[in-house]
């Protein structure tokens, strides 16, 4: 399960351990779940359930997640 507010970001170098736990567990094939802010980034990418909180806010992301 990944709790993340933008929801890692490879290209910008973001959330780096959050990044290889979620590669690690695509190659030993486990359920991915998570809950994230943003409907972009690896976590939405790769996840079998994945909770998207609407962006109400641009200041209220971060307290949102």
């Amino acid at each position: 399960m990944v709790f993340s507010v933008g929801g890692d970001y490879q290209e910008i170098n973001v959330s780096g351990n959050v990044v290889k736990a979620l590669k690690y567990a695509q190659s030993v094939e486990v359920y991915i779940g998570g809950i994230v802010c943003r409907d972009r980034g690896l976590t939405v990418q790769v996840n079998h359930s994945c909770v998207v909180v609407p962006t109400v806010s641009e200041h209220t992301v971060t307290p949102l997640a």
